[in-house]
């Protein structure tokens, strides 16, 4: 944050936060309520994610929902998630890359890659598609056919 200065901002949350922070991070340093997050994730102009272990990647996915675009690191589920038309990735363990990302990420139009995001969230991440594909792999371990869940 100190490399992107006082036009950007970020909001930290969750337990075990940082305590010595830049002056244009905020910290909420405790777990917080699912409506409290919802609040804040719908208030939020982007979402950055530097983890490298994240395997599904749920909080990417519920951002993108909110049409929230994302900017995070190359590594475990967000290269599956992540498309260049929805977010950015950058190199794990990075910041120079990680801020690159962000100012990356406003100069293209946050708006606009929010909305695709939702769009790619709906296309490839509603229940129905996640569960015909969780059935699909099912079935083909088995070595048979199965029923489509409807879509509707």
């Amino acid at each position: 944050m100190r490399r992107l200065g006082g036009r950007y901002h970020l909001l930290l949350v969750g337990s075990s936060m940082p305590t010595t922070v830049p002056d244009n991070v905020t910290v909420i340093d405790e777990f917080c309520p699912a409506a409290q997050v919802a609040r804040l994730l719908a208030s939020a102009d982007a979402l950055l994610h530097a983890g490298d272990q994240e395997t599904f990647g749920l909080v990417i996915l519920e951002a993108m929902a909110c049409g929230i675009p994302v900017v995070a690191v190359a590594a475990g589920a967000f290269e599956e998630i992540i498309t260049d038309q929805c977010g950015l990735l950058c190199t794990p363990n990075a910041p120079l890359a990680m801020a690159n990302a962000v100012r990356e990420l406003f100069s293209q139009g946050s708006a606009v890659l929010g909305q695709r995001a939702r769009r790619h969230v709906e296309q490839h991440y509603a229940w129905d598609t996640v569960v015909n594909s969780l059935l699909g792999h099912y079935h083909a371990v088995l070595g048979s056919h199965y029923p489509r869940v409807a879509n509707g």
